[in-house]
Formats: C-alpha cells, sequence, structure tokens
C-alpha cells in the first residue's frame, strides 16, 4: 500500500504509469456508518506517515479553502470585485479543463 511505496519510492524505480490495465478500482462506502468506519481506520495510520509527506497532503485541501474564503470575503467587501471575481472563474475554468484532460487521458468516462 502507500505507506510501503513511501518507504522504497525512489525517483529510479518509479514511474506514471497510465495504461487503463493498471488502474485499481474500489467501491464507495454504502452507508455514512461505513465512512466514518473508513476515516477511522485511515487517521489510526497517520502516525506512520513523514511529517513532508502529512504536510503536503494537508496543504492542498488547506490552501483550497483559503482561496475561497478569501475570495468570498473579498467579493462581500466589495474590494476590486471585477478582478476577484475574474480570478475566481478563471480557477474554476482552469480546474475543470485540467480535471476534463485527465478523464480522457485516464479513459474515465463517470466521474
Amino acid at each position: 500500500d502507500d505507506l510501503f511505496i513511501q518507504q522504497v519510492a525512489t525517483k529510479r524505480n518509479t514511474v506514471v504509469e497510465l495504461r487503463h490495465s493498471a488502474h485499481t478500482r474500489s467501491k464507495a462506502c454504502a452507508t455514512y456508518r461505513e465512512w466514518v468506519n473508513q476515516k477511522r481506520r485511515h487517521l489510526t495510520t497517520s502516525p506512520l506517515y513523514k511529517g513532508p509527506v502529512k504536510f503536503r497532503l494537508a496543504l492542498e485541501p488547506f490552501s483550497r479553502i483559503l482561496f475561497w474564503v478569501l475570495g468570498i470575503y473579498l467579493l462581500l467587501t466589495n474590494f476590486y470585485p471585477l478582478v476577484v471575481g475574474a480570478i475566481l472563474v478563471f480557477r474554476l475554468i482552469v480546474v475543470q479543463v485540467i480535471l476534463k484532460l485527465a478523464m480522457n487521458r485516464l479513459n474515465e468516462r463517470k466521474i
């Protein structure tokens, strides 16, 4: 699993594999209780991750939330609303384009 890969992976022995036959699929939790139990299991392994890995994993959602909170705050306070609105819309478009390109490249149609 990912903890094993974290220990043994290097730039020399690791590649990004995009072939459909290399994809791994798992079913989503059917109930809220299953989802909570899954999150509890994930939290029990968190001490096993290295500090820099934890930091990078937390940085993306934190920066995304901060971007939207600050953007909405700036819009509500009428601070250059056209510029702020344009930046927010631009980010939405860029993210959608990237996701669409990734879906096409990975042959995923029903995400």
